[in-house]
């Protein structure tokens, strides 16, 4: 991250702990886009990400008030943290089991999802799924390497290249709007893909 944008969001967070609800707002907002990224990489899994906006949004407050002024780590990648724990644990909460397979537990696309570059090309190793892995035995991390390495193969043969370009592009946080103009498409044919890549990838949730 730049120096600059540390800064900045260092002089919110002082001038928000000092009381200053305008600050506190400012830095909200720029974090939104994580908050939002990060929720709907667990779109396929979890229905609606609305909700999980929502528990983004707490969990993001909740490293607003627990931020250690002299911690080494930014206050945004600290926040990155509580925020993908917070959307985890309400996935968890949503799937009520408590040994349920694997699969529901990985967001597809947390860090960013498929990579395209020059807007058309899928690499073959851009896919992260997230877990959190320290509750994990070495047995288990071994069968999530192997699922999601599977996962992948099936999620690049069931899509479409457009519907690829645009699932990368809805999981880094884009709106409709903004993925339109990007592909020079109307917003219908933008929502009509997402549909479509749901019900394509309803295998995900077996």
């Amino acid at each position: 991250m730049e120096k600059s944008k540390i800064d900045e969001q260092r002089l919110l967070l002082l001038e928000a702990r000092a009381g200053d609800l305008k600050s506190l707002d400012s830095l909200m907002e720029s974090l939104k886009p994580t908050v939002t990224r990060i929720a709907r990489s667990y779109f396929l899994t979890n229905g609606d990400s609305s909700d999980l906006i929502q528990e983004g949004m707490i969990g993001l407050y909740k490293a607003f008030l627990n931020y250690r002024l002299d911690s080494p780590v930014s206050f945004e990648q600290y926040a990155t943290t509580c925020i993908r724990r917070q959307v985890i644990s309400a996935v968890r909460s949503s799937l009520n089991q408590k040994n349920m397979p694997l699969n529901q537990y990985i967001g597809i696309g947390a860090q960013g999802g498929l990579m395209i570059e020059n807007g058309d090309e899928i690499e073959d190793d851009d896919f992260e799924y997230v877990l959190p892995s320290e509750e994990l035995t070495p047995e288990e991390k071994v069968l999530l390497i192997e699922r999601t390495q599977e996962l992948e193969k099936q999620i690049k043969s069931t899509l479409s290249e457009f519907e690829l370009v645009v699932l990368n592009k809805y999981l880094r946080g884009e709106s409709y709007k903004e993925i339109a103009k990007s592909l020079d498409k109307n917003e219908k044919s933008i929502d009509n893909a997402i549909m479509r890549i749901k019900t394509k990838l309803k295998f995900l949730e077996d």
